[in-house]
């Protein structure tokens, strides 16, 4: 494993099971691609489109009851997730245009 490897492990496992007033049952559903109830649209855009964020937004997830450290374990637990999905993606797509070159 490359220390690349391992550093995001670590980042990965702080996000996930580091101490935090967010259940780790939240944090790891927001890293899949899911969320707890009342965040899910909110989750996707900080996935697909996080420059629309507005104050409305944030406002909203107050208003279901996120405190604002809720909403950043949350926040970071999605942009992580999708982060490591499209990096294995990469990779996988990488690994298969070189076999299919013949390359290593």
């Amino acid at each position: 494993m490359s220390t690349a490897d391992d550093l995001r492990g670590a980042v990965t496992r702080a996000i996930l099971t580091g101490v935090s007033g967010t259940a780790a049952v939240d944090r790891q559903a927001a890293y899949d691609g899911s969320g707890p109830a009342g965040s899910a649209a909110y989750l996707d855009q900080v996935r697909f489109a996080a420059a629309g964020i507005s104050d409305d937004d944030v406002g909203a997830l107050r208003a279901a009851g996120l405190d604002d450290d809720g909403i950043f374990e949350l926040t970071v637990a999605a942009a992580v997730g999708h982060a490591d999905r499209q990096r294995a993606a990469a990779e996988a797509a990488l690994t298969e245009a070189l076999a299919a070159s013949g390359g290593a």
